[in-house]
């Protein structure tokens, strides 16, 4: 909130202005009311909360402390809190505060407007060519942000958390991350998630196997994502997560009769089981699928 002040410093003279910027946020969970819980498969708890004193909805995750010890170290916290506030991407929902109290850490962003894929999908089914085309492209993007090193600072970030939950529309139906997921900062070339579980239907079969990761793991959810989009369901969901989780071992990808070809070529190159092998970001976005049928549905807005 600015407030200016014009005093008079005498007869003639030109009025001093004199701007107060007033940086105000939530400092205690007490200035929040949290009104419903968003669905959270990894560490902690993730709210939607109304903050009353800035008129805004968040996006609040309440951590325990006690996870501290058993799952992560302070330095680590201290660090995607920091890929956070650095996140300066319009496909990245921002950072709006941090604070803990006796019991819990909070983080805060802005809760986009749009809903979640998961709801969405929920409400028309799966989506046509050209919307599954356009959010993907946009996915995409923010990847290839996360994945580049420089715009996040030395290291590179992945998300590792992808799925109809965590990626979120603005008002206008324009991809934003709900947050970066905790195992986004990468210190090393490589890094272990075993961990961390996600959602078990978008489990790569590194993370299965409990073995090393890099970016790659986005691009194969990127796939299983795609497919849900179009499907309107993972898949390789199945009876029984165990069951589930042999198909993703096995990379048993079955297609309906009626989903586009190019989205099976497309969906088939990213849902390897080796990662070296999988389609890059940079290059599924350009893939025929998507200069297709985004170039469509923009068209016809």
């Amino acid at each position: 909130e600015n407030e200016t002040l014009a005093p008079q410093l005498g007869p003639g003279a030109a009025p001093l202005e004199v701007v107060l910027v007033i940086d105000s946020r939530p400092a205690r969970s007490m200035d929040l009311q949290f009104t419903w819980r968003l669905p959270c498969r990894d560490l902690g708890e993730f709210w939607a909360c109304w903050w009353p004193a800035g008129e805004e909805s968040l996006a609040v995750r309440k951590v325990p402390l006690k996870l501290f010890s058993s799952c992560m170290r302070r330095d680590d916290v201290e660090r995607v809190i920091s890929l956070l506030q650095g996140a300066k991407h319009p496909g990245i929902a921002k950072h709006r505060f941090h604070f803990e109290d006796a019991d819990s850490l909070y983080i805060g962003a802005e809760l986009p407007a749009g809903g979640s894929i998961a709801e969405r999908l929920e409400e028309v089914g799966p989506l046509s060519l050209g919307e599954a085309a356009r959010i993907f492209h946009e996915l995409c993007e923010v990847l290839q942000f996360l994945h580049g090193g420089a715009a996040m600072g030395p290291e590179k970030v992945v998300h590792w958390n992808l799925n109809p939950e965590t990626v979120w529309l603005d008002e206008a139906g324009h991809v934003k991350l709900r947050d970066l997921g905790w195992s986004s900062a990468v210190v090393h070339p490589f890094f272990s998630l075993k961990d961390y579980s996600g959602s078990a239907e978008y489990l790569g079969p590194e993370t299965i196997l409990g073995s090393f990761h890099s970016e790659s793991l986005d691009a194969w959810q990127l796939g299983v994502l795609l497919y849900q989009l179009l499907a309107g369901s993972p898949p390789f969901r199945d009876v029984s997560e165990v069951a589930g989780s042999s198909r993703i071992l096995k990379c048993d990808l079955r297609f309906p009769s009626e989903m586009d070809p190019d989205a099976r070529d497309l969906i088939a190159g990213l849902c390897q089981k080796d990662p070296a092998a999988r389609l890059a970001v940079a290059k599924a976005k350009t893939h025929r699928f998507v200069a297709v049928h985004a170039a469509q549905l923009q068209a016809s807005l």
